[in-house]
């Protein structure tokens, strides 16, 4: 089995288990937490979901072309990519509508935690331009991300409008 399969320690123990047999390398996302990890662990930043880290974890594996695919930031239908998907999300974290750029009319339907990954992959991208100078990294994806990281405006210009419109601007 030549698959690597790169999973967080947080994982289900289940997901452990659907891997049985391949090749798996365990990773901890690095927080504020002090904690001791077992030697040779890699403690991975990079932001709130393991697309945030995906990036990071590629870097510190050696690659230096990453190229991030479908990480949209916003949905059509179904906000998660298989159907029996269920969230604990708060009330609060309800779909929303962004427009974005500000005045296009151009709507993205997402929810906080998206938006906060879109800021996130958003900062990356200035981190690895500014630090990590040796690697290109690169998002292939429609929806809502392209058009946040070509925006000027940081995430702390979204201006709520009603409870269902929010502006990107």
């Amino acid at each position: 089995r030549k698959t690597t399969f790169y999973l967080a320690s947080c994982c289900h123990p289940d997901v452990f288990e659907a891997v049985k047999g391949f090749d798996i390398k365990i990773w901890h996302s690095n927080s504020d937490t002090v904690r001791v990890l077992p030697k040779g662990s890699w403690a991975v930043p990079g932001g709130i979901t393991a697309v945030t880290r995906a990036p990071f974890l590629a870097h510190l594996e050696g690659s230096r072309d990453i190229t991030v695919y479908g990480a949209d930031c916003s949905y059509n239908d179904q906000p998660y990519a298989y159907a029996t998907a269920e969230t604990k999300c708060d009330p609060k974290d309800r779909t929303r509508f962004f427009e974005c750029p500000p005045g296009s009319g151009q709507l993205f339907r997402t929810e906080m935690g998206l938006i906060h990954q879109a800021s996130n992959l958003g900062a990356m991208e200035v981190v690895f331009a500014a630090k990590l100078t040796d690697t290109k990294l690169e998002f292939r994806c429609g929806g809502l991300l392209p058009v946040f990281l070509s925006s000027t405006q940081p995430l702390s210009n979204f201006e709520e409008k009603t409870d269902e419109v929010q502006i990107c601007g």
